[in-house]
């Protein structure tokens, strides 16, 4: 892995000529150093004579997945969800239901395809089709459900045709593993891609969470003074239960052991809050990044330049900008901050991030003059460097999926590396 620095800093040649034989000796060494980065596959310059992606798909693909080494595709020309080798080679591939269908999760050798709220969907118009994650093969599928993600061999579903209810059905065959009514009214969330847990919030303000694979209780709460309005959206970030409501702007943080509401958020619109690190909650507004402290609403720390978060983990986040910000700034860069402090670490000028990270790793793109290809890499915050994967065309604002070996990215064309 290369350092790279402060790129935005020109690097400027030392004045005046030098002895020809220590000329030639630092030229011999220079050259050693190249050929052992090159060999590497690290250094930045190679990538222009580096192979591009494996493969890459044009049509504005709607969306990549990485599962098992197969890279599943959902595609609006033609209008299919496929799934294809690391290489590209086609495996299978079925037509949408919908256009607002989409693989939703993929385990234990099943890929399930599910349609959301949204676009051209009703509850009426929801469907979940299980399908053989290597040929294809439908199966099961069933009606006026949505997918909420798997866990342990099972996929979750909320079903919202007849009562609503939770379901946990094996991957393999959909039967039935657990079940439970919930309220009409009640609203679901969880985190993460395969799920720890899943949070229930009834409309009479009471906290369910449940083991996904049983579907046991592990906690309940009462929020404490709860104002019985309707809440739209709700959410658990490190330790704290943050709710919507619909009847005033801002948010409402209740403390997840005990159900006592924590902090107002006020504010003229609905923030976006995010989990920023233990015990810290971010808001990204126009404003910029702001930090608090989760369990007291106590302000910690505000960057007013910019308003992306690309990625978190422990005491590490990336911030930045596309370029087109609605922060003050609207330059492209990558930044890396400590989520305690807001101390800046670590800085990439002329750099664009995306949302998706693995492992402490963001790809990164660095593009030619002018031009909308140029450099694509992994940014390690943790290392502050970039492994180059290769060479793409990286517009304003893709979706990349990162596991497996592989870099997938969608940005007008689908575009898949090797991490080398």
């Amino acid at each position: 892995m290369i350092e790279l620095g402060d790129v935005g800093v020109p690097w400027t040649p030392v004045a005046g000529p030098r002895p020809r034989g220590e000329a030639r000796r630092r030229r011999r060494a220079v050259a050693f150093v190249v050929v052992l980065l090159v060999e590497a596959g690290l250094l930045v310059a190679s990538a222009r004579e580096r192979p591009g992606a494996l493969f890459s798909l044009p049509g504005w693909p709607a969306g990549v997945e990485l599962a098992d080494g197969r890279v599943y595709v959902t595609r609006s020309q033609p209008d299919v969800v496929e799934a294809r080798t690391a290489e590209g080679r086609l495996l299978w591939s079925r037509p949408r239901s919908s256009a607002n269908q989409g693989l939703a999760a993929v385990t234990g050798g099943v890929a399930v395809l599910s349609t959301q709220y949204g676009g051209d969907s009703t509850r009426e118009s929801l469907n979940v089709i299980a399908v053989d994650a290597e040929t294809g093969a439908e199966l099961w599928r069933r009606a006026g459900a949505r997918v909420e993600g798997p866990a342990g061999g099972l996929f979750l579903l909320e079903d919202v045709a007849g009562p609503h209810r939770l379901l946990g059905l094996a991957a393999r065959t959909g039967a039935p593993v657990w079940s439970v009514d919930l309220p009409a009214d009640a609203l679901l969330s969880w985190n993460g891609v395969e799920l720890s847990s899943l949070d229930e919030l009834d409309p009479d303000g009471t906290l369910i969470r449940r083991e996904p694979v049983s579907g046991a209780v592990t906690v309940r709460r009462s929020l404490q003074q709860w104002s019985g309005k309707g809440v739209y959206l709700f959410q658990v970030l490190t330790g704290q239960v943050v709710t919507w409501p619909a009847d005033h702007p801002g948010a409402d943080v209740y403390d997840l052991a005990t159900g006592r509401l924590r902090w107002p958020f006020p504010g003229e619109f609905s923030p976006q809050l995010v989990d920023c690190g233990p015990g810290r909650l971010c808001t990204v507004g126009g404003d910029g990044v702001r930090a608090y402290d989760a369990a007291t609403g106590r302000p910690l720390w505000a960057i007013r330049e910019y308003n992306d978060i690309f990625g978190h983990g422990g005491d590490r986040m990336m911030l930045g900008g596309y370029g087109n910000s609605a922060a003050a700034s609207h330059e492209p860069v990558v930044f890396t901050v400590d989520s305690r402090t807001g101390a800046r670490i670590h800085r990439l000028d002329g750099w664009i991030a995306t949302n998706s990270t693995g492992d402490g790793r963001t790809v990164v793109f660095h593009p030619d003059p002018g031009r909308r290809d140029g450099i694509v890499g992994l940014y390690d915050r943790w290392h502050s460097g970039v492994r180059v994967l290769g060479r793409g065309v990286f517009p304003i604002g893709p979706y990349c999926a990162i596991g497996h070996g592989l870099v997938a990215c969608v940005s007008g064309d689908l575009m898949v590396w090797r991490i080398p």
